[in-house]
């Protein structure tokens, strides 16, 4: 009899010391593994144009993307898109095929992971593409780049699109100066603050900014391209 109430003592016991033990929760990581606090799905718009130019912990810049979070979108008859609600994401995002002059509607996968001392410099947020759903050429996006190209010494006589007598640039792209008898190229639209000098070969590095296909669509005479003088390579 006393052995049974031993036994029933014991039983009782370890049954309650199993129903306090705490349940212990598998932590999920992610390919590298991090642990992740959450994963969620947003759907947002992202601009044509890059936002503002962030800094990194070491002193890196990179560009944000401009997004909003409003999934509704105005299109005018013209072809423009307005966004509303648009602000700065300045971190990286997964999978995407970004490119400057179109608009994307997507659905981003958000990881929050848990805070980890040994790694100082990751981020605690991670963004991943699930799905584009939608792509949108900006019809007024107006393509920036910086270039460098030679000016000849000679200026072009040429003729314009209604009979009209221009002077021209001679112009090579050439990295290296162009050799004695080579075909140049023209440049009829001017550099802004610069100085030709005839008789010399100069080099310059230029901001130029492309027209947008509303301009090249809706002008009768657009410019292509604009040119602003940054730096003169080559005197």
């Amino acid at each position: 009899m006393k052995t049974r109430h031993l036994f029933l003592f014991l039983l009782f016991t370890i049954s309650g010391l199993l129903s306090c033990t705490p349940k212990v929760e598998p932590i999920v990581t992610d390919g590298s593994g991090r642990a992740i606090e959450k994963t969620e799905d947003i759907t947002m718009w992202v601009d044509s144009r890059y936002g503002p130019e962030a800094v990194g912990l070491h002193g890196n810049k990179y560009d944000c993307y401009n997004v909003s979070y409003n999934t509704e979108m105005t299109q005018a008859p013209d072809g423009m898109v307005i966004l509303s609600d648009v602000e700065p994401l300045c971190s990286y995002i997964g999978n995407f095929d970004y490119e400057e002059g179109n608009f994307y509607k997507v659905i981003v996968t958000k990881t929050t992971y848990k805070p980890d001392p040994t790694l100082m410099d990751a981020e605690g947020i991670s963004y991943t593409i699930k799905e584009v759903l939608q792509t949108i050429k900006d019809v007024q996006f107006k393509k920036e780049e910086i270039i460098e190209f030679w000016v000849g010494p000679k200026i072009l006589k040429l003729t314009g699109s209604h009979g009209q007598p221009i002077d021209c640039l001679q112009v090579s792209y050439t990295d290296r100066p162009p050799a004695p008898g080579v075909e140049w190229d023209s440049h009829c639209y001017g550099i802004e603050g610069f100085k030709h000098q005839l008789g010399k070969l100069q080099k310059v590095r230029v901001k130029r900014i492309h027209a947008s296909e509303f301009d090249l669509t809706t002008i009768s005479h657009p410019v292509p391209y604009t040119d602003s003088l940054l730096d003169l390579i080559s005197k």
